[in-house]
Parts: C-alpha cells; structure tokens; sequence
C-alpha cells in the first residue's frame, strides 16, 4: 500500500534552513500481526523555484552604482598596491568577482564617485599630526600616541635631533565636529544585492582586542558557546537599544566600541541597514598550531592569501584548526548590522600586504581611495597570525598598504576604527556619488 502527501512548503531565503518534521502511524484497527514484522519506507522528494526578484527602483543606490560605471574586465595584479602614481590609474573602477551569495561588485583604485552622506557625528574628535606635510606625515587619534611615537621614533622617521624637538612640532587638528555630515565609501555590491560602506575617516581610537589572551585574542568574538560557520553564523541582534549575541560568547573591544557608536549614531537609520555577513577568518592557513601560543607563529587564512598566494576573495572560512577536523570557538562568520573591512576586501580596493608594496609618496598613496584616511593605522576584522607574544590583526595604513599589528595596540601605534554597514539593496538615494554631490541615503 502507497500514500502521497504534498507539503505546501513555503520560502526559504539564501544560506537560510526549514526543520519539517515528518510523522507515521498504522490505522488504528490494525492488528499486531498485521503490523509485525512490517517495513516502512519513505521518499522525501523537495522542488524548488527560484522566485523572481522584482527590478530595483533605478533611484536605490546598487541600480545607480551599476548605472554610473562600466565593469572592467581586468584581471588586477594584487601583489601591489594600485594606484602607485598619478600616471598609473587607468585601470581604477568597478570590478566583478564572487563572495558567498553571488556576483559582487568592487571598487578598486583612485575612485570619484563612491560616495554617501548619512548621518551625522554626535561629538567633536581631534586628530595629532607628527612630521606635517612630509611624506611619511603620521596621524593619531589621540595626543599621547602621538607623544609616544615621538619618544619612540623621533629620528629614525623624522631626523628630530631630540624626542622634545618632535613632540613640540604635533600639531592638532579638528577632525569631525558635532552636527558635521558623515561621509562614507562605497566598497562592494555584495552577491546578496547589498551595498558595503565604510566611512571615509575613523570614528576614534580602539584597540581590538584587550581583555583575552592566547590565540582567541584575534577573535571578533571569543569563548562562544558554539563555532561561527556558515552553516550558522553568529548573529548580533539590534532590538533598538542593545545588541544580543545569539551564540553567547565574549565580544571583542572593536565590536562593543562598534555597537555603542550604532546606538548613538546610526540608531535612526537602522531600517536601511541591512544584516551583512563578516568574516572573521580564524582558519589554519601555515605554521605552528600548539594548545597555546609559542614563539613561533601561527598564520591564519587571510595571511596565506594575501602575503604567501596574493590571492584574496570573498568566500568566509569556517574557523577550522589544523587539518579542518575541529572548528575554533573564537571567530568565524557573523551577521551584523555594523563591523570592519577584511583584508582581503583592502586589498581588492588596491591595498597589498606590506612586504609587496613598493614605496609611494604621499601624494601618491593617497591616490588609493581607501587610503585617504587620516589617521595611519586602522582595524580589519582579519586575524594575521599568533605567537607567545602577541595576537596580530591585519590593519589598513593610511599609505596604502596593509600589514599586521598587536590586538591590544601599541603604546604609540594609536589604531582607530572605520565602521562598516551594508545598505539594504532597495533603498533609494539622491545625488551623483562625488564629493560635491554624494549619494544622499533617502
């Protein structure tokens, strides 16, 4: 005897799950004997449609985006940084590739028309100069990290005959102002249709990560309860006031300084930003893996593109140790409302890894269009690698390159933080995308 039954299924979303739970019974005027003994066999056959998606309003920023620009058919070099000079930036524009949810689409190299005004600041921040106008000029987020620096460093980068000559010649200069309009830039059409911001300038100073210790410090979150893959990312819910980690686990000091700067900054906006996937990629990538940190160092996934294949894309990695048969309970892949650039998206915007950049001018490295940041040293969310001394994150540098620096921060490195939104696909905006008349959210 055959039965078919037809479930009138539903929808179910990219990277999303539906639990069915299928239950069988015998007639109840069955009798044991003709019940005994018996097989029960089943076919579960599913079918799927792929739901048309609607247009998008020619006025939402992703149609404008792919209005404005031709997609190049290059293959960019990312063993260097591009542009290295004002002659050589003909190859600067939008670029397609994949991540996990489709085509995406990436700005790379000396860019004019990416960007979007929305919101505005809530306080006055300040930057210090040390070496103004010359080449290697470095910018802090606070004065004492400037001070340091020139404790540190005051005749090997500047030629200061004294550490007191170079303190005297900082210089501070006002950043943002209350009430000032913030400007971001557009990084990627990402597969899913969204669109990823960072904004042009830090929001202030942060270390990444200052109360953990052993590898789990390059984590965005650490001691979760389970790991943060795919399958199932680690989502930080926004209910209008706080953030709740569905995962359990510790946040990092960049994502709770993150978050707070939400609340009382982008609160207002949150209906237009979406949930984005990040990429924490704690995965093996070379050297030494032990219980805890040892003097050698261990490599993650990002340091292995970047400086060994100089290769990055835009697939996450689940946090797998060596040999993939066990996942990490610090980092991985999260849902957020706001986060921090890879380093691999960096370097497809025309940053490279430090030891493969060639020296640039000033003028030249601010060609790069993610480089135009003030301060020098800023937060990706990408571990570089661990010892016993420390746990390194990758971070952009205002010259264009991207290398790796202790999560804690060093006494005189004064690392900031650029925030990271994805803009959901349908909202509508006004303006050109220049600087004169950027991208207006609406």
């Amino acid at each position: 005897m055959s039965n078919q039954n037809c479930w009138g299924g539903g929808t179910v979303g990219p990277n999303q799950t539906k639990t069915i739970q299928i239950r069988s019974w015998m007639d109840i005027n069955t009798t044991e004997t003709q019940g005994e003994g018996k097989e029960f066999t089943f076919k579960i056959t599913i079918e799927s449609t792929a739901e048309a998606e609607a247009p998008l309003d020619p006025n939402s920023l992703g149609a404008k985006i792919l209005a404005a620009n031709e997609i190049r058919k290059e293959e960019p070099d990312f063993s260097r940084g591009y542009p290295n000079s004002s002659s050589d930036t003909a190859l600067s524009g939008l670029y397609k590739t994949e991540d996990d949810d489709g085509d995406s689409y990436y700005f790379r190299g000396k860019i004019e028309n990416n960007y979007v005004q929305m919101g505005t600041y809530k306080e006055d921040t300040y930057l210090y100069i040390v070496g103004e106008g010359q080449d290697n000029e470095t910018v802090f987020g606070r004065y004492t990290a400037a001070e340091n620096y020139c404790n540190e460093l005051y005749n090997e980068d500047y030629n200061y005959s004294t550490a007191d000559a170079c303190i005297s010649d900082i210089k501070e200069k006002t950043a943002q102002t209350f009430g000032q309009p913030i400007l971001w830039r557009i990084v990627r059409i990402n597969g899913d249709g969204t669109i990823r911001l960072v904004t042009d300038n830090p929001i202030g100073e942060t270390a990444f990560n200052i109360a953990s210790s052993g590898y789990q410090g390059v984590g965005y979150t650490y001691d979760n309860t389970t790991p943060c893959t795919k399958d199932k990312p680690c989502k930080s819910e926004y209910n209008g006031s706080s953030f709740i980690n569905s995962n359990g686990g510790t946040d990092s000091t960049v994502k709770t300084y993150l978050e707070n700067w939400y609340k009382t900054t982008l609160n207002e906006f949150d209906t237009k930003i979406a949930y984005g996937t990040y990429c924490n990629d704690t995965s093996y990538g070379s050297g030494t893996e032990d219980t805890t940190p040892s003097s050698s160092n261990l490599y993650y996934g990002p340091y292995k593109r970047l400086n060994t294949d100089k290769k990055p894309d835009l697939y996450c990695s689940n946090p797998t140790k060596q040999g993939g048969s066990e996942n990490r309970l610090y980092g991985g892949i999260y849902q957020l409302k706001i986060g921090l650039l890879t380093a691999d998206e960096m370097n497809f915007a025309g940053l490279a890894y430090y030891s493969n950049s060639p020296y640039a001018t000033r003028d030249n490295y601010l060609l790069k269009y993610l480089s135009n940041s003030a301060v020098y040293w800023w937060w990706s969310i990408s571990p570089g690698y661990s010892n016993m001394s420390d746990n390194n994150e990758f971070e952009g540098l205002s010259d264009g390159k991207v290398d790796a620096a202790p999560t804690y921060g060093t006494d005189y490195s004064g690392n900031v933080a650029r925030p990271v939104i994805n803009i959901a696909k349908n909202v509508t905006v006004t303006g050109q995308g220049t600087i004169g008349d950027p991208y207006v959210i609406q």
